[in-house]
């Protein structure tokens, strides 16, 4: 007995700990359901994430073209810098005539210079002039390529994220008042109505006013009936029967039975397309949801892609101006000899 008793506080601990265990291994589910408050506020704060977002993506587009258009004057001055090293003007002209004028001009020009600055000038400040024109066209390069990716591409994509989430999301909100309409009707329309009087008068009446609700369905189906009773009658006739239409004066459409079976008929059809509108509204907010969860991870593509490929530019732009530096010391160091060798020569000159 005592160690029946002692059994039972271990049997009953234990249960115990089997059910917390139980209940601590169940996690809440998420109810995405239409009346859920979850749903509404996540979609809520999902779309607004995506507004702040299409606003961040429009801002930096927007200074990227600010970038793009400074780096293109930046480069234009360049090659501008580069022409006047080259001991050269722009010019314009319009027809062969006057440019073969200028070019002469131009040549003139050119020989004065060099010969005002001298040849072992004039020659570096031509190698100023070539480092400054791949200069200019690695500058122009890397606008494109920030053109490319932190402008048309990211505007593109949040354009499509935002637009396609809103679109969603009305249809859906669309889809789901039709469902919750028919709903309505179903439940608090005229099929109500006729069922509780058909339940109080013994039905004909209530039919009756379930027919009223069918309109057009209701009456194609009687019609049915009533061409038939037309068939039957031409037949009897056929074969030498008289009828008479005195003795038949029942109509189908105050047959109780015709009226239950087009308010059975009719009901099928209202749940049938409640149904179908119930699942469509299902389908619009699981859409909705999908394109929420993926954009996440689209983002991450998308965005990180072309942040990836502008800083590509960037190294792009950089590592050829590290050649050309790497490039341009031997060319350096001997002309800092030389201009050395010069200064020295000019101060014994000049010392007393």
């Amino acid at each position: 007995m005592a160690s029946a008793a002692a059994q039972q506080p271990a049997d009953k601990s234990h249960s115990n700990m089997e059910f917390q265990g139980e209940t601590a291994g169940i996690e809440a589910q998420n109810n995405f359901s239409a009346d859920s408050p979850y749903y509404d506020s996540y979609v809520q704060n999902e779309i607004h994430t995506m507004a702040i977002m299409h606003d961040t993506l429009h801002d930096i587009s927007s200074r990227t073209k600010t970038f793009t258009k400074c780096g293109n004057l930046m480069s234009e001055a360049t090659r501008r810098l580069a022409l006047s090293c080259r001991l050269r003007r722009p010019y314009t002209a319009e027809d062969e005539r006057e440019v073969a004028v200028q070019e002469r001009r131009e040549k003139r020009d050119m020989e004065m210079r060099r010969h005002a600055l001298g040849e072992e000038m004039a020659s570096l400040l031509g190698v100023m002039s070539q480092i400054l024109e791949e200069i200019a066209d690695a500058q122009l390069q890397m606008c494109e390529s920030f053109q490319a990716t932190m402008v048309a591409s990211l505007v593109h994509f949040a354009d499509n994220e935002f637009k396609t989430a809103q679109n969603l999301k009305e249809s859906s909100e669309e889809a789901t008042e039709q469902a919750e309409q028919l709903m309505g009707k179903f439940l608090n329309g005229r099929h109500a109505a006729a069922l509780n009087s058909m339940e109080s008068d013994g039905g004909n009446d209530a039919w009756n006013k379930f027919s009223e609700q069918v309109g057009s369905r209701g009456g194609n189906f009687l019609s049915r009936f009533a061409n038939r009773k037309d068939a039957v009658r031409k037949t009897n006739l056929s074969q030498g029967r008289s009828v008479s239409s005195g003795s038949r004066t029942t109509s189908h459409g105050d047959d109780p039975t015709t009226q239950a079976a087009s308010a059975a008929a009719n009901m099928r059809l209202t749940l049938e397309q409640l149904r179908l509108a119930q699942a469509e509204a299902e389908l619009k907010r699981f859409q909705l949801l999908r394109h929420i969860f993926a954009h996440k991870q689209r983002r991450k593509v998308e965005i990180g892609e072309n942040i990836l490929a502008s800083l590509h530019g960037v190294r792009a732009y950089y590592h050829h101006c590290s050649d050309l530096v790497t490039g341009l010391l031997p060319t350096m160091n001997r002309f800092q000899v030389e201009q050395e060798s010069t200064r020295e020569s000019l101060e014994k000159k000049l010392s007393p």
